[in-house]
Formats: structure tokens, C-alpha cells, sequence
């Protein structure tokens, strides 16, 4: 995925090993450096392979460091699942 810098627009794809067909909501969750934990809109681009999608607003990537995201789903029949995390480092600009 190449570097990605703090404040800038970024798209993240996550895919899962959950059927989202019948999903009633996703989103992306992310772990930031901070230790705050934050929950971001996520689309469904893929139902039958789990695919996840959230385009990052430069306000919404907004420290550098590392980061942990991962999918959070509710589906109809009211069970809730967390995808697997994914680690990414988020630079300062210049780095």
C-alpha cells in the first residue's frame, strides 16, 4: 500500500471471512496511537468475500504512529463480529 502520510486522504480496504449479505452495519474501527479507539462508516463493497471499504478524510487521519484497524459488523439476526486487525504506520510528512 506504500506510505501514508498524516492528514491526507487515504482509502482503506479490509476483507473479512464473514458473509455481509445480511449485515445491518459495518464499520472500520481503528486503534490510534493515542490509545483512543474510533469508529468510521464503513461501505460494503464485497458482501460475499467480507470487503469493507472507508475513504480517510485528512481530519480523520489525524496523528502520526501506529495504527490498528480492523471490521466491525452487526448483522440482521442481531450477532456482532470484529475482523482480524491490520497494522499500518502513519507518517509525519518528511518522513
Amino acid at each position: 500500500m506504500g506510505k501514508v502520510y498524516k492528514g491526507q486522504d487515504w482509502r482503506l480496504d479490509l476483507t473479512s471471512d464473514i458473509d455481509l449479505s445480511s449485515v445491518e452495519t459495518t464499520e472500520i474501527q481503528a486503534l490510534k496511537p493515542d490509545s483512543t479507539i474510533e469508529s468510521y462508516n464503513g461501505e460494503v463493497i464485497d458482501q460475499q468475500n467480507g470487503t469493507v471499504r472507508h475513504d480517510f478524510t485528512p481530519s480523520e487521519l489525524d496523528q502520526a504512529g501506529d495504527w490498528i484497524f480492523w471490521i466491525y459488523a452487526k448483522l440482521t439476526n442481531g450477532k456482532e463480529y470484529y475482523g482480524e486487525p491490520y497494522e499500518k504506520h502513519i507518517y509525519n510528512r518528511g518522513e
